[in-house]
């Protein structure tokens, strides 16, 4: 009795984490390819302390090899998932081929 127990619990909490998954902002408009991808004024922070990310201008252009480096913990990662759409909670513009990526279909 208490396997199943446990069993149904644990069911029961991995049910709740699905369904308080959040709703993803998506846009309307598709695109088809991406020949740039600008940051304005970009400001991230976890927790609300301090930015990791602090007024970050910068234009990613199609057919340019980049690098981003530093040490750990210095928003490296964090700036490559604000730029893919993963993290919706920053202050600042991020702009595919001209259109705001809150304006973008994920497909």
């Amino acid at each position: 009795m208490t396997k199943i127990y446990q069993e149904s619990l644990i069911s029961y909490d991995r049910l709740n984490e699905i369904i308080n998954i959040p709703i993803e902002r998506n846009g309307e408009i598709y695109i088809n390819q991406i020949n740039e991808i600008e940051l304005r004024n970009l400001n991230f922070s976890y927790t609300g302390d301090g930015f990791i990310i602090s007024n970050f201008n910068y234009i990613f252009r199609k057919g340019n090899i980049y690098g981003i480096k530093g040490t750990n913990g210095i928003g490296k990662s964090t700036l490559i998932k604000l730029m893919l759409g993963l993290y919706q909670d920053y202050e600042g513009e991020i702009f595919y081929n001209s259109l705001d990526i809150k304006k973008i279909k994920y497909v």
